[in-house]
Formats: C-alpha cells, sequence, structure tokens
C-alpha cells in the first residue's frame, strides 16, 4: 500500500493578509513563519518535538479528554 502525501497549500507572504479576508486562515511555509516571527527556522523546528508531547485539551465542551490541544483560534477587534 502505497503513502500518499501531500502539502498543504502555502500562501506566500505577501497574500496573507487577502487570504486571511478571503478564507479566514492562511498557512505559511516553515521558512516563511520563521521569518514573520523573528527566529531561526532551526529553533522554529526544534519545537516539533514538544508539538508531538501535547497533553490532553482540558477545555473541550463536552468534558472529554480525547483530543490533543494542537491549535489555537484568535478574534482581533478593533
Amino acid at each position: 500500500m502505497a503513502h500518499v502525501t501531500f502539502s498543504p497549500p502555502y500562501t506566500p507572504p505577501s497574500q496573507v493578509v487577502a487570504q486571511l479576508r478571503d478564507r479566514g486562515y492562511a498557512a505559511l511555509q516553515p521558512r516563511d513563519t520563521a521569518t514573520w516571527v523573528g527566529c531561526a527556522l532551526n529553533d522554529l523546528q526544534a519545537l516539533a518535538a514538544d508539538w508531538s508531547d501535547l497533553p490532553p485539551d482540558d477545555y473541550l465542551k463536552d468534558g472529554g479528554r480525547y483530543r490533543r490541544r494542537r491549535h489555537s483560534c484568535f478574534i482581533v477587534e478593533g
């Protein structure tokens, strides 16, 4: 059985604002994310081990603990 992988639909940094307005999300390539947050790509990639070992989500509305925290959502007002 072949293992199929594909890249996310990355957004070029110059199009992030338009993508956020149109779709509500934007996925940056790792090197673009590192540039955006002002760190070296190696430093960003060093977080991968912690990301893979996140604890269960204590804040699920149904009280469950079956999902690992993997993302955050933010609302910008003003």
